[in-house]
């Protein structure tokens, strides 16, 4: 049994630490168990966190060091680049590093070094090979969604809400989304556009909204907790990151949602019926792709074509060979 100790830190992929979320829910425990730390960034995990400000505070490295003592794993999945520089700095010649989560142009050239020849799980064929072509072994485990507990919304021919898929922060590129909208509103007197959850530029995010927006305030800003509710009312989902986005994309798709997003060539190999892809950084294409949507009669549209069972068999396959077990 192949034991993993999950690193996370700040400004990882949600698409990355949500699949192996998703992935260790189904995994006997009998094949694998895990452990984990977060150091900033999404925990679904709840793991316990440590404070990492510094490179220089030796504290914070001692308790790292003794959270991956301690599990004594097999493997160190890490999400983030300081997860991974610290990972390849604490760990034995025994111990195999995995990450995910890092794309290719976020790696300098000290974390490539540092890293070189570790594993990384690409969630595109595309981020795969810009992977191998860095030194790294990399894996291609396609994201997958699970059905089972997915309901669908309901097609409301009235609604005009627009469901902001990203979070609160620089990665998933908000501001560019609530300066689409300025230009759709016109068009759509009953049209809005909701912000879920909390995040470093929700403060700035919400200053810009209103700058546009004057006395017209349908940008809206609501807590996760609310995002039950928002989605039985959205009409259609966004996504603006320049990066990524398969996760927000898919779940949105398994609920039966619409999703127009900018271009990545991670979403493009995600094509579904239901997803719209228009040219990355260009806010009025989104906004003219939501219109023309609008504009059509509401049709439902297919569960997306990604089984969970090939996501995580595909995380499990990859321990295994690392730990060379056979099950």
């Amino acid at each position: 049994m192949a034991k993993v100790f999950l690193l996370s830190s700040e400004a990882i992929s949600r698409d990355a630490i949500l699949a192996v979320h998703s992935a260790f829910q189904h995994i006997p425990s009998n094949r694998h168990s895990y452990a984990g730390l977060s150091l900033g960034g999404s925990n679904p995990f709840k793991f316990p966190s440590a404070r990492f400000e510094s490179w220089w505070n030796l504290r914070a490295w001692r308790s790292v060091r003794n959270a991956i003592r301690d599990f004594a794993p097999d493997i160190i999945h890490c999400f983030g680049k300081s997860a991974l520089r610290i990972a390849a700095g604490l760990r034995t010649k025994s111990q195999h590093i995995v990450q995910s989560g890092i794309g290719a142009v976020e790696l300098d050239r000290f974390t490539r070094r540092l890293a070189r020849g570790s594993h990384a799980i690409a969630h595109s064929q595309w981020e795969a090979n810009s992977m191998r072509e860095l030194g790294f072994h990399a894996t291609h485990v396609p994201l997958g969604i699970d059905q089972s507990n997915v309901k669908h919304t309901e097609l409301q021919s009235s609604t005009q809400v627009i469901l902001f898929g990203g979070t609160l922060d620089a990665a998933s590129h908000p501001i560019p989304a609530a300066w689409a909208f300025d230009g759709l509103k016109y068009a759509f007197p009953t049209a809005q556009l909701v912000f879920l959850g909390d995040g470093p530029l929700r403060s700035r995010v919400r200053q810009f909204s209103y700058a546009l927006g004057f006395d017209d305030y349908r940008i809206r800003f609501a807590a996760e907790e609310e995002r039950c509710d928002w989605e039985r009312k959205t009409d259609v989902v966004w996504i603006t990151q320049p990066a990524n986005g398969g996760w927000q994309a898919l779940s949105a798709l398994a609920k039966g949602i619409p999703v127009i997003a900018m271009h990545t060539p991670e979403l493009a190999e995600y094509a579904s019926d239901g997803l719209t892809l228009v040219p990355a950084g260009d806010r009025i294409a989104l906004a003219m792709a939501t219109k023309k949507h609008w504009d059509r009669p509401r049709t439902a549209i297919p569960a997306p074509r990604f089984p969970l069972g090939a996501m995580v068999e595909g995380h499990a396959a990859v321990y295994d060979a690392l730990v060379g077990a056979a099950y």
